[in-house]
């Protein structure tokens, strides 16, 4: 069989995406896969066929957008990038389309759904996160309406389609009709809400203690578990990293994600609240300008780390909420302070707390930082209850085999 798989985010997005090319490649089938070109080696590394959607020039432009981050505006941002290369998107899945190849694409993948309904390919949408789904029946947690859930059911429907219709639709759904027009295919509304989801198959890249399936998720849906990224070419550690760790006590390690390119302010609040607790730590950003300067002896920055190696080292992991990241930490068993800065982020903060692994600060408050990160180090209860997670995520079939098997199953029928 032939897929072509397209990814759209960041390394959080892209890499659980790379997992399931891989293990479909393994299985004996052609694959093709479409991300940025700041994505080509790590794509390249794993045997597959890269098609670069845009430039790195293109990448770093896109995260370097403030608003890209902004809880009120992140999603008007996404969609500016989205629609830049929505063409570009198009054409090289055209490219490479056959008859008989089978579409996949993560949850902003529209170019995919496209030629899914222009050429009548099979397709799966691969969601990473349960806030991908806009559900009236477990709304996700959003800043500013965390009272939503204990609404009575009939006003959480009309809210979240309020959001759908006035914020998502409003944001994207000219665009895409324009679009669509220019390929034949007549309009469309409700984009995130129905339109995104493959009317074929729906995967939920994540376990169902995670993110419990509602009546109101669409039809076709299957969870999984998380796709953990753990290619062995991308597991070493620097001499640096592992020295640091040899030499003292299980560090902190603070992230603001792969993509933050504006966290100077969230790592001078990492820097401090590490000189409060008396620990140590170990800062991982790409951006080295977001680094204050002269840190202590006790503290490093390293510009990447394999988080599948990194992570059962820690002592606690404080990050922004990516799903990426989560997912690591819940397979590494280490506790977790999550500052989520918007999208999917604080709808994750809130199930992480909930599985009890987690606390949540929302503000860049160092001696709020310095006494959760303690408890979240020395607090048995969590690390009972990271334990436990950390045996789920252990239990049963690999979530990659899962999802490799549901797509063949697609692509036979």
């Amino acid at each position: 069989m032939h897929f072509i798989v397209t990814a759209i985010g960041s390394a959080g997005d892209i890499n659980p995406l790379l997992m399931i090319a891989s293990e479909i490649r393994m299985r004996g089938h052609d694959v093709d896969f479409i991300a940025n070109a700041y994505f080509e080696q790590k794509i390249l590394a794993a045997e597959l066929n890269f098609l670069a959607l845009g430039t790195v020039e293109d990448y770093q432009r896109a995260v370097a957008d403030p608003e890209m981050w902004n809880p009120q505006k992140g999603f008007q941002a996404v969609w500016r990038t989205l629609r830049e290369a929505l063409p570009i998107n198009t054409e090289l899945i055209e490219s490479r389309l056959r008859k008989e190849t089978v579409l996949i694409g993560s949850t902003l993948a529209f170019a995919s759904r496209i030629i899914q309904e222009k050429h009548g390919n099979k397709g799966s949408t691969i969601h990473l996160a349960p806030s991908c789904i806009i559900s009236g029946h477990e709304p996700m947690a959003m800043p500013g309406i965390y009272w939503l859930p204990k609404m009575p059911l009939a006003f959480r429907h009309w809210m979240m389609s309020t959001i759908d219709s006035l914020w998502l639709d409003g944001a994207c759904r000219d665009d895409l009709n324009e679009f669509r027009a220019k390929h034949g295919l007549a309009p469309v509304k409700s984009i995130m809400k129905n339109w995104m989801h493959s009317p074929d198959q729906v995967i939920c890249a994540f376990p169902d203690w995670y993110g419990k399936p509602q009546s109101d998720w669409p039809p076709n849906t299957v969870t999984t578990g998380f796709p953990i990224y753990d290619r062995p070419e991308d597991q070493l550690l620097t001499p640096e990293l592992e020295n640091f760790l040899c030499s003292g006590e299980a560090p902190l390690v603070f992230t603001a994600g792969s993509a933050m390119a504006h966290a100077r302010e969230h790592f001078e609040t990492a820097v401090a609240a590490t000189e409060l607790a008396g620990m140590r730590a170990i800062l991982v950003s790409a951006y080295p300008e977001q680094i204050p300067t002269s840190l202590p002896p006790n503290i490093i920055h390293v510009p990447y780390a394999p988080f599948a190696v990194l992570f059962p080292r820690a002592a606690a992991v404080q990050h922004h909420g990516g799903i990426g990241t989560s997912a690591q930490c819940l397979a590494a068993g280490v506790a977790q302070l999550v500052s989520p800065f918007a999208h999917d982020q604080f709808d994750n903060a809130f199930r992480l707390r909930r599985l009890g692994v987690a606390k949540e600060v929302n503000s860049l408050n160092a001696r709020a930082w310095s006494k959760v990160l303690k408890e979240l180090a020395h607090d048995e209860q969590i690390k009972i209850a990271c334990r436990h997670v950390k045996s789920l995520m252990n239990s049963g079939p690999r979530a990659t085999e899962l999802i490799a098997e549901a797509v063949e199953k697609l692509g036979q029928k």
